[in-house]
């Protein structure tokens, strides 16, 4: 799947696993509030050239999704993310059929 989505209580090691088992993904986190600010504005631009983004606490910002999803199309499945965070689930309906879920810490 391109879109994989790691959910799981806070504080349990979801991103230090991504950053660690992942170290060829193109690593960001929605915590630095430049990359928040980057997101609202140009998501696209985050991961222009880039192939493999993790997308850590992805919940802050729910209009990222429809982002993803164009890239994802514009890509020829050639894209793929990790998106990450304690409530990215819920918040990820417009990526249904690109999209596993994987529960972390469980």
């Amino acid at each position: 799947m391109p879109v994989v989505v790691i959910t799981g209580a806070r504080q349990v090691g979801k991103s230090t696993m991504l950053r660690n088992e992942f170290a060829d993904y193109h690593y960001l986190t929605l915590d630095d509030y430049g990359v928040l600010d980057q997101a609202s504005l140009d998501p696209q631009s985050l991961w222009q050239d880039k192939d493999r983004v993790i997308i850590d606490e992805a919940q802050r910002l729910p209009q990222i999704f429809p982002a993803i999803k164009l890239a994802l199309d514009r890509s020829n499945r050639h894209k793929r993310f990790i998106l990450s965070g304690n409530a990215v689930a819920s918040s990820c309906n417009s990526l249904a059929g690109w999209v596993r879920q994987n529960i972390f810490g469980a």
